[in-house]
């Protein structure tokens, strides 16, 4: 049995995020990511001060922040930092914030390719600016603005756009953004009932199959790879049996030879719930006379063995004897 920590280190492999906040100076927790101010060496997102001298003291009254410029144009909405907890990181919808400055050369460039990206995934996508012409939203000094934030599922990652073109920043953008539409749609089509089989990426590996909240089944295979043509119609149809109860996902590893390497063989199904997995055991069964794929025999295979790991979740039964 592969434990959660083994391939989430595995997976970590094949994916490759923004910076975070740590890269950027600020702390591991984004929600208690700190901005200074003047008349307070120290405060929190959430608008209460805290001591320089005494980080244990309690919250005290809370500073007044200067007047700041704000880009509101379009579909762009301003939001304070105070706000940035609220309005970015425990917000119910997928939001990009912008972080500019008035003096900011490449900001007054790419806010017009920012506002077009607003515009086209309008209702879909919550777009914010925050103006830091006061310094208040500590990004860190190695973090030049403009800087760029993508908030889902209460995680934040934040990258530096300065020096971009605005062609190369809307394809940049467009390329972080399409993913994770593309996995909250998922998630909403589990949720509902209406689908449970994805062809999915690498990249969302971990995000999908690891983080589901039901069973989850991945196989693995390649174009190259005839057994896995051979599999793929019966996984499919299988997959339509356990709606509400698994979520059935494929996953194409192309050329990558280190997830060969983990994984021995393809085709090859991993079965995964709560962060452990194992590897399911199945045969492709095949007409004695045509040597085409008897479907239902595989099939029948596949249901032999997804039955018997998902009773094996189950919780077991107290039993009491009889007298």
């Amino acid at each position: 049995m592969i434990t959660y920590s083994y391939i989430l280190a595995a997976a970590a492999l094949w994916a490759n995020p923004l910076p975070t906040f740590a890269q950027s100076g600020c702390d591991l927790n984004p929600a208690m990511c700190d901005y200074e101010t003047k008349d307070s060496p120290r405060a929190t997102f959430d608008g209460s001060a805290i001591s320089s001298t005494d980080p244990t003291a309690g919250p005290r009254a809370k500073t007044t922040k200067p007047p700041l410029k704000k880009y509101a144009k379009g579909h762009i909405r301003p939001i304070e930092a105070t706000d940035f907890s609220k309005e970015v990181l425990n917000a119910k919808t997928m939001t990009i914030g912008i972080v500019w400055k008035s003096d900011c050369q490449d900001c007054s460039k790419l806010m017009p390719a920012f506002e077009a990206l607003a515009a086209k995934y309008q209702g879909r996508v919550k777009f914010v600016s925050i103006n830091n012409d006061s310094d208040w939203l500590d990004i860190g000094s190695n973090a030049p603005l403009p800087m760029v934030m993508i908030a889902s599922d209460k995680q934040v990652m934040m990258d530096s756009v300065t020096g971009s073109e605005p062609a190369e920043f809307v394809a940049s953008l467009s390329a972080q953004i399409a993913p994770r539409l593309a996995r909250i749609e998922r998630q909403k089509q589990i949720k509902s009932g209406k689908k449970n089989f994805f062809t999915i990426k690498l990249a969302d590996f971990s995000k999908d199959a690891l983080g589901s909240t039901l069973p989850a089944f991945v196989e693995f295979s390649a174009a190259w790879c005839q057994p896995c043509h051979m599999l793929a119609p019966a996984y499919k149809e299988l997959a339509d049996e356990y709606k509400g109860k698994a979520v059935f996902y494929t996953i194409d590893i192309g050329d990558e030879t280190s997830v060969l390497d983990l994984l021995g063989s393809i085709p090859m199904i991993v079965a995964m719930h709560q962060g452990k997995m194992e590897f399911l055991s199945f045969s492709i069964a095949t007409d004695k006379r045509t040597g085409e794929v008897d479907k239902t025999s595989t099939k029948a295979s596949l249901r032999k063995h997804v039955d018997a790991y998902l009773q094996r979740l189950q919780p077991p039964t107290a039993s009491f004897p009889l007298r």
